[in-house]
């Protein structure tokens, strides 16, 4: 198979793959205010920083194998590389948007359990608060 039959042949794939990438960046960002707010620790933002990498890499071999000029070896990576972008950014963007959740549920129940605490009921509040862990 040549180099423009292959071209042609994926040419659909790394043009959708370009716009997924810059849909998951901006995901990234609205569910990236928690790792980089006061609350987020170096580690998460680490983790954040390295998704953000591998988006934009995975974003650029997609763009980068739009070129009809491109060698046939360079697709093969190309494309390895943009599958592995995008399976990676979903991820990362599925996981911080679970994390982000999970801690908002938190957050509100403990609110809850801090409003059963002062309406008079600080045992059942107490109770409450031991299994789930929160305080």
């Amino acid at each position: 198979m040549d180099v423009d039959a292959v071209h042609r042949e994926h040419e659909q794939f790394f043009g959708t793959s370009a716009q997924l990438v810059g849909a998951l960046l901006i995901a990234l960002v609205v569910e990236a205010r928690f790792p980089f707010s006061r609350t987020g620790t170096v580690a998460v933002r680490a983790v954040t920083g390295v998704n953000a990498a591998m988006i934009a890499i995975g974003g650029l071999a997609s763009v980068l194998a739009l070129d009809p000029d491109l060698s046939g070896a360079l697709y093969v990576i190309c494309f390895a590389v943009t599958w592995g972008g995008l399976a990676g950014g979903l991820v990362a963007v599925t996981l911080i948007g679970i994390s982000v959740a999970s801690t908002a549920l938190i957050g509100a129940k403990r609110e809850d359990l801090e409003q059963l605490k002062k309406l008079g009921d600080r045992a059942a509040a107490e109770e409450l608060l031991r299994k789930f862990d929160v305080w």
